[in-house]
């Protein structure tokens, strides 16, 4: 007579993060790097591996603070005035073709249709923004 007999195993796996100054990095990466490979039961040669790998790849590329429409150049960190003097800000959200939103600064409490327009939009209607 044939038997089937189904198995469930649970393990339980812990990390931990530790958070270094670039010094404190430094400090600990030779004082690693300087036992023997095999030191902590191979701990210390996997250690080692994984602070010598390329850190790079897990960074985040920071947004850029810039814009380039038609050759003008945006600091998104600014504001802007166009040439009705409304006062324009960046949102610091962008639409799906990457393009910086920005918002009017008109009265908090009236609900106006100025709100998230793309940059190249706002530049194609009023051509000429000032910083502030």
């Amino acid at each position: 007579m044939a038997e089937a007999t189904k198995t469930t195993r649970t393990v339980t796996e812990e990390t931990f993060t530790l958070t270094l100054s670039a010094d404190e990095f430094r400090y600990l990466k030779g004082l690693v790097g300087g036992e023997h490979e095999g030191s902590g039961g191979g701990a210390n040669g996997r250690i080692y591996a994984a602070m010598t790998r390329n850190l790079r790849a897990n960074e985040v590329t920071p947004e850029p603070t810039t814009y380039t429409v038609w050759g003008v150049v945006y600091d998104l960190s600014a504001e802007y005035r166009d040439t009705s003097d409304d006062l324009w800000y960046f949102t610091g959200e962008r639409n799906s073709a990457g393009v910086p939103l920005v918002s009017c600064r008109l009265d908090p409490d009236e609900v106006h249709e100025y709100a998230n327009w793309p940059l190249t939009a706002l530049h194609a209607h009023y051509d000429t923004l000032t910083r502030v």
